[in-house]
């Protein structure tokens, strides 16, 4: 009755944790600077997605390539480092992290604000070592910097 399953990063929640009514998930460091950044709630019946470019990349002359491209230009897609879906289906998590990554900060959050069945958490590059979190109104309750982090990250809500 009650179980997070993890198919590669891609999660459901079944039921809820003994003690708790829903799940905490965190959400990993795009730059390794630690495990987890923030940690997220998930319920029961929810799923959670996360694409980034992280895992899978080239680095070529101090630049850092990643695995999803933009098939508009046909080459990597640049503007965010980390996007996580959370839906009622896991399904439709998988489906729109890439799409919502592919289009870039300013089209994701617009795209996301649209649709009622999808909360998104970007992370856009910052400079000087501070990257912008942009997190969906809907998951203010629900979304946690953690404290290592807040040096690092700037949390904004849209």
């Amino acid at each position: 009755r009650d179980a997070l399953v993890d198919l590669t990063g891609n999660m459901r929640a079944l039921g809820h944790p003994e003690g708790s009514d829903h799940w905490r998930i965190g959400i990993r460091d795009p730059r390794d600077r630690m495990p987890y950044f923030a940690r997220v709630t998930l319920a029961a019946g929810e799923g959670i997605s996360t694409s980034g470019k992280y895992e899978q990349f080239v680095a070529r002359d101090g630049h850092t390539y990643g695995h999803i491209m933009d098939p508009r230009v046909g080459r990597p897609a640049e503007g965010l480092i980390s996007v996580t879906v959370i839906s009622g289906s896991a399904f439709s998590c998988d489906t729109w992290d890439t799409p919502l990554f592919v289009l870039g900060s300013v089209a994701a959050r617009a795209k996301a604000s649209s649709r009622d069945d999808l909360a998104v958490i970007l992370v856009e590059p910052g400079v000087g070592g501070v990257d912008t979190v942009w997190v969906e109104l809907s998951l203010r309750d629900r979304f946690q910097l953690e404290s290592a982090a807040a040096p690092l990250f700037r949390v904004r809500y849209f």
